[in-house]
């Protein structure tokens, strides 16, 4: 089922958030926040996606999590600022 995704890490070394990063971009995943990203992904996907991302080598103190997020909880987001949650996107992944 597709639902609502957020991903949220804490990662020191630089280039290893560019990498979860860019395998983030790769699923869909669009940046909200600095260490924060959005997507409409199935729970098949984001299974690949955790799969691929079990084996990294985090430190102590780093982390990396997923929420996800039902219809009523969506609608209960609230933001301040500019940019509002981006709206439904269809991503493929090969």
């Amino acid at each position: 089922m597709v639902m609502r995704r957020v991903a949220l890490y804490d990662i020191a070394s630089s280039k290893l958030r560019r990498y979860v990063s860019s395998l983030l971009m790769d699923y869909g995943f669009i940046r909200i926040q600095e260490s924060a990203m959005v997507a409409d992904i199935s729970s098949h996907l984001l299974k690949s996606l955790y799969g691929r991302l079990r084996s990294l080598k985090l430190g102590v103190n780093e982390d990396l999590m997923f929420l996800s997020l039902c219809r009523r909880c969506e609608l209960a987001v609230y933001s301040v600022g500019r940019r509002p949650l981006p709206q439904k996107r269809w991503v493929v992944v090969y």
